[in-house]
């Protein structure tokens, strides 16, 4: 089984500095530089004025092969995983995922998570995703945005953070040094019902206030995976996701 199926952390995070509320995994030292670096990498993002569709190569994962594999297609071929803070979050299943029955739109599998997130210091919650590739980066310049189903339990704390780390944001693309995981993404609340959502990698945005280096945008040619973040102090939550697409313009 590759190390990503088996517990890596994909995104492990540092300690967060105090000005920063509900911090992502990994925010730097409140020193850190927030200037963009000579070496970032800097590409023209696709807009689609006409809307956005699912490719037809852009499956990630539609989880009904009941394993912790996304789709081996148009390179992919990465592992789900999750991870959590050292300061009491919680998330289930961590280390080999593992589906549940009951899929959007009547399918068989769908991935199911449920735990909850510390609120102390340092705390920055609990993460779960999938990586591209097997190995490096992946090259989706050809894509233009992300869709999945997902849905939120009746209890459960709705708000959930899509992340997509590249190569200025995550350590495999040797760019970032002390402000990585500052990834490009966007905030989403969840309905208690299955419900489709999309992104297009134009709308993808860093958070305020922390990370180096800051580019524009995300690099859609070298992303490493894509993520989804609770971070809502003292908050339980119970979470099903399916469906992933890359998207393309209409």
């Amino acid at each position: 089984m590759a190390e990503l199926a088996v517990g890596c952390c994909c995104c492990c995070p540092k300690t967060a500095p105090a000005a920063v509320a509900a911090p992502p995994p990994a925010a730097p030292p409140p020193s850190t530089s927030l200037g963009v670096t000579p070496t970032a990498a800097v590409v023209a993002v696709k807009s689609c004025p006409g809307g956005l569709r699912a490719a037809a190569d852009g499956l990630v994962d539609d989880l009904e092969d009941n394993n912790n594999q996304v789709q081996q297609l148009a390179g992919r071929g990465g592992y789900w995983w999750a991870a959590k803070d050292d300061k009491g979050s919680t998330i289930e299943p961590i280390g080999e995922m593992k589906m549940s029955a009951g899929g959007a739109h009547g399918s068989k599998y769908a991935l199911h998570v449920s735990g909850k997130t510390a609120s102390g210091e340092g705390a920055w919650g609990s993460v779960f995703g999938l990586r591209l590739a097997q190995n490096g980066l992946y090259d989706a310049s050809k894509y233009a945005g992300i869709s999945f189903f997902a849905k939120a339990g009746q209890n459960s704390a709705s708000a959930v953070r899509l992340k997509v780390a590249d190569v200025n944001t995550h350590p495999d693309g040797n760019v970032c040094k002390d402000g990585c995981y500052n990834d490009f993404g966007k905030d989403f609340s969840l309905s208690k019902d299955w419900q489709e959502y999309e992104v297009s990698f134009a709308e993808l945005k860093q958070q305020d206030g922390w990370g180096d280096p800051r580019p524009p945008s995300v690099t859609p040619g070298k992303l490493v995976q894509i993520a989804w973040h609770l971070s809502t102090p003292g908050a339980a939550f119970e979470l099903w996701l399916d469906d992933v697409h890359l998207l393309e313009c209409q």
